[in-house]
């Protein structure tokens, strides 16, 4: 059997999970190979420029001779080609509007989403994407979301090298079927200065708007790395679930305390932890925010006064302070790291010297360098950690002895 992980390339980050934990490292990975660069662009003194790109349709457009053609480069022979020849071709389809259908259509080309095989599939082919992109620049990509970028201190050969990455990524697109959304495909040049100069980058004839913030993945990336943006969209959010779990602890009818705890574990918690391996590199007066969200969820599924002490709703819910919380992901999330050389991101951590992330005067310390440091406090040798080497699944036919 094949590794699937070997098939792709360290740039793809699509739905791989931790073979520790079970869950997805996908998001954190990315996340880690994207904010760690830009942030380290920052602490040299440097300007880093990024294009985030959006493929229009790119389930229905993926090229099934293209899928086919990559498995045999991959070596896969035998019935497995076959199968998946018969599952890609002779697909048909119908629109139902109320009680009335459509005429059947031929499906040429895409992937039948909704099955199993349909996201490996897609993950096979856009994989080759990665190759159109030039060794100076860097590239992740999570299924249909791809982004580029690039650092240095003058501005017009960061322009000069992400324009032909663009050029090369834009004809790979365009031999492969795919096309680039022109309304979601936008460009950020990342900086601390007051006058500068944005860059002009094209894509097909088009010149690419120059945004002060993206959404990569969920967080809100700023030109500035500072996360205000991003902290303010996540209180807000976090605010109308407030008021969900205030109607349904009503005293007189309301669920119980365990179940308004698992409600705010699920609904709020969850989405003041996702990303913040990320933003948690933002200045301590933006982080200060979602404290106040933190307490108030813990108030109502505690049913406690809003005069309580924090610390003794920490102690009565048996849950820690989002400050300590941001310290504990990413703590974890390196120490996991580590165990699993062939991540993606296990370079960018670990052989990147630690000098590029030390954070210079101005600025809060990155968040890889006060990772390092809090596991240098806690006396933890990284180099007594086993490494993981993820096994091959058993044959069809059951494990050997």
């Amino acid at each position: 059997m094949t590794d699937w992980s070997k098939c792709l390339s360290p740039e793809t980050c699509c739905q791989r999970y931790s073979v520790v934990s079970g869950r997805t490292i996908a998001h954190w990975t990315t996340w880690s190979q994207t904010g760690n660069l830009y942030q380290k662009g920052f602490c040299q003194k440097k300007a880093s420029s990024g294009g985030f790109f959006y493929l229009e349709k790119a389930y229905d457009t993926s090229w099934r001779y293209g899928i086919l053609k990559n498995l045999f480069v991959l070596d896969f022979r035998g019935r497995l080609p076959i199968f998946i020849l018969n599952f890609l071709k002779d697909r048909h389809f119908k629109v139902k509007t109320e009680n009335t259908f459509s005429s059947s259509y031929h499906k040429k080309n895409g992937v039948p989403q909704g099955s199993i095989l349909f996201l490996m599939l897609f993950n096979l082919k856009i994989n080759n994407i990665i190759n159109s992109v030039s060794k100076h620049v860097n590239a992740s990509i999570f299924v249909d979301d791809f982004a580029i970028y690039a650092e240095g201190k003058h501005l017009q050969h960061l322009e000069r090298i992400i324009q032909l990455c663009i050029n090369n990524v834009q004809k790979w697109v365009s031999d492969n079927g795919f096309r680039f959304s022109a309304l979601k495909t936008i460009c950020v040049h990342f900086h601390r200065q007051r006058i500068y100069t944005e860059p002009a980058l094209h894509v097909d004839g088009q010149l690419i708007p120059v945004k002060g913030e993206a959404t990569f993945l969920g967080v809100i990336l700023d030109h500035k790395l500072s996360f205000a943006n991003h902290v303010k969209y996540l209180k807000n959010k976090c605010l109308k679930v407030l008021n969900l779990l205030r109607v349904v602890g009503h005293t007189d009818w309301g669920a119980d305390r365990a179940t308004l705890l698992k409600l705010y574990r699920t609904l709020v918690w969850s989405k003041l932890d996702y990303g913040s391996v990320v933003y948690g590199s933002a200045k301590k007066h933006v982080l200060r925010a979602l404290d106040p969200i933190h307490h108030q969820g813990l108030c109502i599924a505690l049913v406690a006064f809003r005069t309580s002490p924090i610390k003794s709703l920490y102690a009565e819910a048996a849950e820690p302070s989002l400050e300590h919380w941001r310290i504990k992901l990413p703590f974890n999330y390196v120490l996991k790291l580590k165990s699993l050389p062939r991540n993606p991101c296990h370079d960018v951590v670990f052989e990147a010297p630690l000098s590029d992330f030390s954070a210079d005067s101005n600025s809060e310390p990155n968040l890889v360098a006060s990772t390092f440091e809090h596991i240098k406090n806690a006396k933890i040798n990284l180099k007594t950690i086993y490494n993981l080497h993820v096994q091959c699944p058993p044959p069809l036919g059951g494990a050997q002895d």
